[in-house]
């Protein structure tokens, strides 16, 4: 008698239905329309998600930044905990399969009862609004179907929004390669580890790794870790051609919330190496009184004075918060480049005053347009890759 297939392989086996179906379904074609127009007003994009969402979210922003967009991906956890700068003109894209997890939900919690435009891609039958909905919910632990789908949402959205490597055609090929790696995987040859299996990539296939890595720890409970090298994926052999990752590219600055107002964010963008402007959130927690930033000195990791241009006070209403980014930020001159950090203190009109390592950041992608000492200079992209900087030694 045959074994019954297990909800594992059921999943696997459903994905090229499941994504022909999307690709076919006039309800999903509405929902990726109504988004890409809100995401095009965006000034940036961020999309956030939990494990195997994180990485959809990392390769739905190569796919959007090949659509010429600033488009950032954060782990939930690290949004919710560590909040980066959001304005009043981003969007955030929320990534979850079950519409459970606890700092997905977290995240459109911020984003909503800050205002903020919020998308979600999840599982069909959920009541979040603004949602694209992907497939039922998965039977099985081990998320599959509902990865591949999300991956295809994010790429109807970017070839809406302009992507040129995103194709109608290399869509359509889509269903039909996954359905040849389901049927002929050629995995057979590989096998069961005696200490750990590594599955490599390069480009946007470190994250395939990353996600193959993560399934064969949960479905097969193998010891399993992603490497960087050079993997073929059905998905890249359609026609994809984002850009890969980048060394290192900050996507948050640093957060101070010990005193009665939060330093959220907190960097300076530098497009051009001597000078930068310092930019951050103020979040007053004060609900009945006004906050103001009366100050702010800097200094590099060696100690040597930075100058900061006069300003006027920073008022935060109570309860309220500030956006540097939007409301102009404060510029530092003297000897920093990208990759630096130098020592700000922040003074209160209450006395007190807080002091932080912040990052120099390159003026690219999400940073773009920022420095204002530079007259919102961007930095040249042969420049947006840098080494990661490491603080000094005490």
């Amino acid at each position: 008698m045959a074994t019954p297939p297990t909800n594992l392989e059921q999943q696997i086996r459903s994905q090229p239905e499941e994504l022909f179906r999307l690709l076919t379904s006039e309800r999903v074609r509405e929902q990726v329309h109504v988004a890409a127009e809100r995401l095009q007003r965006s000034r940036r994009i961020w999309l956030v998600g939990t494990g195997t969402s994180h990485h959809a979210a990392i390769l739905g922003a190569g796919m959007l930044q090949d659509a010429g967009r600033a488009a950032t991906a954060m782990g939930s956890m690290r949004f919710v905990d560590w909040a980066p700068i959001i304005g009043p003109d981003d969007t955030i894209v929320v990534i979850t399969h079950t519409g459970e997890t606890a700092y997905a939900l977290a995240t459109r919690g911020l984003a909503t009862s800050a205002g903020v435009d919020t998308i979600t891609i999840t599982k069909r039958g959920t009541s979040f609004p603004h949602a694209i909905e992907t497939t039922k919910a998965e039977t099985a632990e081990t998320y599959t179907v509902s990865y591949t789908t999300a991956l295809l949402v994010l790429g109807l959205l970017a070839r809406d929004m302009g992507a040129d490597s995103i194709t109608e055609d290399a869509l359509a090929l889509v269903p039909g390669a996954v359905r040849d790696a389901v049927d002929d995987p050629g995995v057979q040859h590989i096998a069961i580890p005696e200490r750990v299996l590594v599955i490599a990539g390069a480009g946007p296939a470190t994250v395939t790794a990353s996600e193959g890595a993560l399934k064969v720890r949960e479905g097969a409970r193998v010891l399993a870790a992603a490497g960087v090298l050079a993997l073929a994926t059905a998905l890249s052999s359609c026609g994809f051609d984002y850009a890969t990752d980048r060394e290192y590219t900050p996507a948050a600055g640093v957060n101070d919330r010990d005193g009665d107002v939060d330093v959220l964010g907190a960097t300076v963008v530098s497009a051009q190496e001597g000078s930068g402007t310092f930019v951050a959130s103020f979040a007053n927690n004060l609900q009945d009184d006004e906050s103001t930033v009366e100050s702010l000195t800097a200094e590099t990791a060696e100690g040597d004075a930075l100058k900061v241009d006069d300003f006027e006070p920073v008022r935060i209403p109570a309860g309220g918060l500030v956006n540097l980014s939007e409301e102009g930020g404060i510029v530092v001159t003297g000897e920093l480049a990208a990759g630096d950090f130098v020592t700000v203190t922040i003074g209160f009109g209450d006395g007190t005053s807080t002091e932080m390592e912040v990052p120099v950041v390159p003026g690219c992608n999400e940073w773009e347009g920022l420095d204002e000492s530079g007259g919102g200079a961007t930095t040249a992209e042969d420049q947006c890759t840098i080494e990661a900087p490491e603080p000094a030694e005490e």
